[in-house]
């Protein structure tokens, strides 16, 4: 199996975050995170090949890095999971890819239970920052 992590250069202005949840959450950590926290929003993809030639990749919505080096990758989906997973093929190309990087999928449900910590960031009914 061989893997690869490629970082590129992510969106720099909040209204190129495509969704409002995606906006909001980026605030959220702006304003929540300790100084010389960086966050970055899809700039790195994770790509894996099981070996039989299929890729696999996955581009989480955010890497946090900490002042201590250590990197966390963010998914959120306001996607109810119904019994199903919708990130799960993102979780297997994650795996695939055997990064150092922890990879963390945010759900609905968390976003809800954040919301409810932090009421002035609104994930489901806050309005799009536009240019």
């Amino acid at each position: 199996m061989t893997s690869r992590e490629i970082t590129r250069e992510g969106p720099t202005d909040i209204t190129d975050i495509q969704g409002i949840a995606e906006q909001q959450f980026f605030l959220l950590l702006k304003a929540k995170l300790p100084q010389r926290t960086t966050v970055d929003y899809e700039s790195q993809i994770f790509r894996s090949s099981n070996g039989g030639g299929r890729i696999e990749a996955t581009v989480p919505d955010f890497i946090i890095t900490k002042p201590n080096g250590v990197k966390i990758a963010i998914e959120i989906t306001t996607e109810n999971q119904n019994g199903t997973d919708p990130k799960e093929k993102q979780k297997k190309s994650y795996a695939y890819s055997r990064s150092r990087v922890r990879y963390v999928v945010l759900y609905r449900e968390n976003l809800m239970a954040i919301q409810r910590r932090h009421p002035e960031f609104n994930f489901f009914n806050g309005k799009k920052i536009k240019k």
